[in-house]
């Protein structure tokens, strides 16, 4: 689930599964009149089943990253159309992508799950969380027994991907969010009910809730008042 810049529109992805055959798609819903779009937008097959949306600066328009492919997605509140252009597409023997981080030009960065020797940057999460000139993304060791879980943050330049910090978790998380100033990242444990926060600017734990809720996988930050 994502929110459109403005927070009137929440971008919903929907994979259907059935016998030989798997599809994905993405749905609009309008916060202001309680109902759905009409028009939704079909990315594809088990390729997307962990697609991610990227919604731009205008209402209405998305990126979405696969696993092989990232495609622009408009859609018209007045008509029953979806406008999807393709930005990206990987062959099949190439690595598989995690994510792409947005660049203030408004090209993209690409990151391949094998980027960093010796890890995964796992497409099961948001990898790529953009503030300011900060990106993060959670990785794993490639022999981590929690295939589902990452252990360990990086925080790169937004523009270079180069690595700036990381920090490695004291419990295994499944997603990571970045509150809206940017100061603070929480990584949060549904195994052990709990959320860390780091301090972004020193990148050391500042705190831990626990528990948080029942088993707890992913977090969305509140506006500020």
């Amino acid at each position: 689930m994502w929110f459109s810049p403005s927070g009137k529109w929440i971008y919903l992805r929907k994979n259907h599964q059935t016998p030989g055959q798997d599809d994905v798609y993405l749905a609009v819903f309008d916060t202001a009149h309680n109902r759905f779009l009409p028009s939704r937008a079909h990315l594809g097959g088990g390729n997307c089943f962990s697609a991610q949306v990227i919604p731009a600066t205008n209402d209405l328009t998305v990126d979405v990253t696969c696993l092989r492919s990232v495609s622009e997605i408009a859609f018209d509140e007045s008509r029953e159309a979806v406008t999807q252009r393709a930005i990206w597409s990987s062959p099949e023997n190439e690595s598989l992508l995690a994510g792409v981080a947005p660049r203030s030009n408004g090209d993209f960065n690409f990151l391949l799950r094998d980027a960093i020797p010796g890890r995964l940057i796992d497409r099961f999460r948001a990898p790529a969380t953009r503030v300011g000139n900060n990106i993060y993304f959670a990785t794993r060791h490639l022999q981590y027994p929690g295939a589902l879980f990452a252990d360990e943050i990086v925080q790169a330049d937004a523009e270079t991907l180069t690595p700036r910090a990381t920090i490695r978790t004291p419990e295994p998380f499944l997603s990571i969010c970045v509150s809206d100033d940017g100061s603070t990242i929480f990584a949060i444990s549904p195994e052990t009910s709990s959320i860390t926060a780091i301090d972004a600017k020193t990148f050391t734990v500042s705190g831990t809730v626990k528990p948080a809720g029942r088993a707890p996988s992913f977090v969305i930050p509140a506006p500020p008042e």
